[in-house]
């Protein structure tokens, strides 16, 4: 009876060890969770028909088809391969002073390995939204703005947003042409 405990515990304890190195290897060396890194900073802004990649502190205006008025900055780059951004959101018709908010966008990855020294990156979440009053631009990383169709936008490099720059270049989101 003493003999098949002592067998019995052996077979526990070799069983754990597999279990426990074999979970070592798998999460340990084979898979991580990437939090922490960042973009750098884009320092020029590009203009295409439906995306614009803004400047760190360069401010996206723009105005929708239905009178609503927004603007957007990106003030810095975060640790977490994201943005913190502040926006500017004024509605059809209101003669008040638009709303201010701040917010944060970011992106988050699981990387495997798949060989002695290369890896599988899956994107699994993140931020992708920025909230401009009702409204919601798409982002991607790591200053990328998708511009709803229809809308007007102009980049300026202003500290506020202001809609009366007279040589403001006007621009309509999926139309090639400017809308001066």
């Amino acid at each position: 009876m003493q003999n098949m405990k002592m067998i019995g515990l052996i077979i526990i304890v070799v069983a754990a060890i597999i279990a426990i190195s074999a979970g070592w290897w798998f999460w340990g060396e084979n898979v991580e969770l990437i939090e922490g890194g960042s973009f750098s900073a884009t320092t020029v802004t590009q203009i295409n028909p439906n995306t614009v990649s803004l400047a760190l502190g360069d401010i996206l205006l723009f105005k929708t088809p239905t009178g609503d008025r927004g603007a957007i900055r990106f003030d810095r780059m975060t640790n977490d391969w994201g943005a913190d951004y502040t926006t500017w959101f004024t509605p059809a018709g209101s003669t008040n002073p638009p709303s201010k908010s701040q917010g944060h966008v970011f992106e988050k990855y699981w990387r495997t390995r798949t060989g002695k020294s290369s890896h599988n990156v899956k994107d699994i979440g993140g931020d992708y939204r920025i909230e401009c009053g009702h409204r919601t631009i798409g982002w991607s990383a790591s200053t990328w703005l998708y511009i709803p169709d229809g809308y007007m936008f102009a980049v300026t490099a202003n500290s506020v947003p202001d809609f009366a720059i007279p040589d403001l270049k006007w621009h309509t989101s999926n139309d090639e042409k400017d809308a001066q």
